[in-house]
């Protein structure tokens, strides 16, 4: 498969599961809309290297094969930060995350954080749009720090590393992924720039 292919691949296995997600209170619009759901994974997707797009992969099928359901974990972690109380009585149906886990996901997220700060100040109005981007601003929307956690959280131990490599890469090279993603999903809403966004 090409680059492309290992990404429909990945978005298809991710989008079932997103499908399969029970909410408390029912059914949510997102899970019918697939163009959205598919626009936003895919401007993330286009920037991860092969190697991480095929260990994720491997995690959603090995997650399939134990009829285990990654993007219901995904938001059942974020219920850490969002409601404490309700994470408490479901924690201990989570597979433990390890301490070399959390800290490869301490440090993939202080580098989102980094990166999200820089381009949102460089592009204020783009921020006045979105969600907050901390766990600490949160006020009834979930923050995309506590959504990058939750994610994190499911990935397994090779998935952290390689992905934490690459964040290294970036960093060394001077690169800003919220950057990168962000135009990518501008572009594939037909505009030419983040700029043209604006």
């Amino acid at each position: 498969m090409d680059k492309k292919e290992m990404i429909d691949n990945l978005i298809d296995l991710e989008w079932y599961a997103f499908t399969k997600v029970e909410n408390e209170g029912g059914r949510a619009y997102c899970q019918d809309d697939w163009e959205t759901f598919y626009l936003m994974r895919m401007s993330q997707y286009i920037c991860w290297p092969e190697n991480l797009i095929e260990s994720f992969t491997q995690d959603l099928i090995d997650a399939n094969k134990r009829e285990w359901n990654l993007v219901a974990e995904k938001y059942a972690r974020m219920e850490e930060f969002t409601a404490p109380e309700e994470y408490k009585k479901i924690e201990s149906l989570l597979p433990v995350i390890s301490v070399n886990q959390k800290a490869l996901i301490d440090e993939i997220v202080k580098a989102h954080n980094q990166w999200m700060d820089e381009f949102y100040s460089a592009n204020p109005n783009m921020a006045e749009r979105g969600r907050p981007l901390h766990t600490s601003e949160e006020d009834g929307m979930t923050s995309a720090e506590t959504y990058l956690r939750g994610e994190l959280g499911t990935y397994s131990y090779r998935t952290l590393s390689i992905y934490a490599d690459w964040v290294r890469e970036l960093k060394a090279n001077g690169e800003n992924l919220t950057e990168q993603i962000v135009g990518n999903e501008a572009k594939l809403y037909g505009y030419k720039s983040v700029k043209d966004v604006q």
